[in-house]
């Protein structure tokens, strides 16, 4: 094997290594989105009295 070829096979190894990382990174990011959007639709109500509640305070009601 020549030097050309073990660099060429080194970087393309890199280079799968990084992408494997970004897949990692964006289902770690995707199932974050889920656990957030799930949370929020739990508490929507709970949300909605707080929203009324400052729009109350806001307005002077």
């Amino acid at each position: 094997m020549t030097i050309y070829k073990l660099l060429y096979s080194t970087r393309y190894i890199y280079i799968f290594q990084k992408m494997e990382v970004l897949l990692i990174i964006k289902i770690i990011i995707g199932l974050g989105v889920l656990v957030g959007l799930y949370a929020i639709l739990r508490n929507l109500d709970i949300i909605k009295i707080i929203l009324i509640y400052f729009k109350d305070k806001l307005l002077g009601k």
